[in-house]
């Protein structure tokens, strides 16, 4: 018997978030990154971690103004994540430890 294993296929996008980080009495910044994720919640999630991790805040004191998903290779600011849109699979070599 052959098991048909269906794959579900994820494609990857870019998505932008905006927001503003309450650090606690008259503190406040806004910062925008941006996140290569399968879904929106996934970069959300990635953006609390990197916030929580750099900037030593908590979830509740970020407040997320947009979340919007970017279609072209052109308005994307990070060089890094522009480069690993618009390469060919095979040209995109990925530096790592040995």
């Amino acid at each position: 018997m052959k098991n048909n294993v269906v794959e579900k296929m994820s494609t990857v996008k870019v998505y932008q978030i905006k927001a503003t980080v309450n650090r606690g009495g008259k503190e406040k910044f806004s910062i925008t990154r941006e996140f290569r994720a399968t879904k929106p919640e996934d970069a959300i999630d990635r953006f609390y971690s990197l916030l929580g991790s750099w900037h030593r805040v908590k979830r509740r004191m970020i407040v997320i103004e947009e979340i919007k998903e970017i279609t072209s290779p052109d308005d994307i600011k990070t060089p890094l994540i522009r480069e690993m849109v618009e390469a060919d699979k095979n040209e995109l070599i990925i530096p790592y430890k040995k």
